[in-house]
């Protein structure tokens, strides 16, 4: 089996949808069954070297390279329509031309879009945020990727999703042919898992938090994680219960989050809210096992990788009811719907004090982790090659 995998994701700071491609890669670049792995983006071939970074632009031998002219312009998308245009036009002729000796493999893209290849072709979907949501995204974004999705959906042989929810929403929203879709859920790092609160002791101290008495937020800062509500209701239960413990949020800024960072400077004046900014993995890990829980009611996701992670690391997890958290979860969560706040300011509060069922929804929360793994998420995306 001959296989060409996108790796435009692992050229920028990595995302959820880059940690995807890195384990991806890695397991696929080890495994007996491929005769061939390589890496291609924005119209060049790249060594295998560029799973072993986290960021770069890396060229055909593994080193820090300029980057060329279709990353340029793909990193300008979401600032510009003209980009978006020049980009469409563009990129298909360059990685058209680069793909066609290669016609034999097949072509697996982890990042909603395909380019033009005569071989079999497989697709990631991680989710339809830019149809259902589109005020979440940058206009240019939003054309850019609701144009290439409708291609996508008729032109891949296959397309793969992050769960049971998004390859619903593909097949009524767009018409796809459920046959066609596998639903793959992701994995967890190994290194997510509990902590005793002396192995979380020296990063809680630089943080000036205590072991299991604080909430916890991780991902960007972006109207779409629901902050806003989150922080609202966040703000009655400490109202209600002034000497109750705080969040944390660790995460980058993200579009459109000014809003959000108002909101966050009010409540850190009141000593109720800590915001991290981002935080290196190895201070994320201590973070989730020290956590009281993990609040993360979001309004919309592909899978909801935090959730995942904080049940690994064996804390109990706030989100949102029929959604693909909730898929994750089952019912060993704190679930709400995701406008109301008066209900999240309820089950934060129960969090907070209920000993017994934080203990019990953290204990369910691990057996049920232990049915997502990477191992598991590349076994089922060599099925879907092997049926190709």
């Amino acid at each position: 089996m001959q296989l060409i995998l996108g790796c435009d994701p692992l050229l920028m700071p990595l995302t959820g949808i880059g940690h995807y491609t890195k384990q991806l890669g890695n397991a696929l670049n080890k495994h007996d069954e491929l005769a061939t792995l390589k890496l291609f983006a924005h119209g060049t071939f790249f060594s295998e070297k560029l799973l072993s970074r986290n960021v770069g632009d890396v060229d055909e031998t593994g080193t820090v390279a300029k980057p060329g002219l279709l990353s340029i312009l793909r990193s300008k998308l979401s600032k510009s329509q003209w980009v978006v245009k020049i980009y469409q036009w563009v990129s298909p002729v360059i990685m058209g031309r680069r793909l066609k000796p290669y016609s034999d493999h097949i072509y697996h893209s982890p990042n909603f879009t395909l380019p033009p290849f005569k071989g079999k072709k497989v697709v990631t979907i991680h989710d339809l945020s830019t149809l259902r949501f589109p005020e979440f995204h940058p206009p240019a974004r939003v054309d850019f990727l609701n144009q290439a999705l409708s291609k996508v959906v008729e032109q891949a042989d296959h397309i793969i999703t992050d769960s049971e929810f998004v390859k619903a929403e593909i097949v009524r929203l767009m018409g796809a042919n459920p046959a066609k879709i596998s639903a793959i859920p992701l994995g967890a790092d190994a290194a997510f898992t509990p902590r005793s609160e002396a192995q979380c002791q020296t990063v809680l101290s630089q943080h000036q938090l205590q072991y299991q008495q604080f909430f916890l937020f991780v991902s960007t800062l972006e109207p779409r994680k629901n902050l806003s509500n989150l922080l609202g209701a966040f703000a009655e239960y400490r109202q209600a219960n002034p000497q109750g413990i705080p969040l944390v949020l660790v995460g980058h800024e993200g579009w459109h989050s000014i809003d959000i960072h108002q909101q966050v400077m009010s409540l850190e004046a009141k000593g109720w809210v800590k915001y991290l900014g981002y935080a290196p993995q190895s201070e994320v890990l201590t973070l989730y096992s020290g956590a009281r829980a993990l609040l993360f009611p979001s309004i919309y996701e592909g899978f909801g990788l935090p959730v995942l992670e904080a049940m690994q690391s064996g804390i109990p997890v706030m989100t949102c009811k029929d959604s693909a958290m909730s898929e994750i979860t089952l019912n060993h969560a704190a679930l709400t719907d995701k406008d109301n706040t008066a209900q999240m300011t309820q089950l934060i509060a129960r969090l907070a004090e209920d000993d017994e069922w934080v203990a019990q929804l953290s204990s369910e929360g691990l057996v049920r982790a232990k049915d997502f793994s990477w191992d598991k998420c590349v076994e089922q995306t060599l099925a879907v090659y092997r049926k190709l």
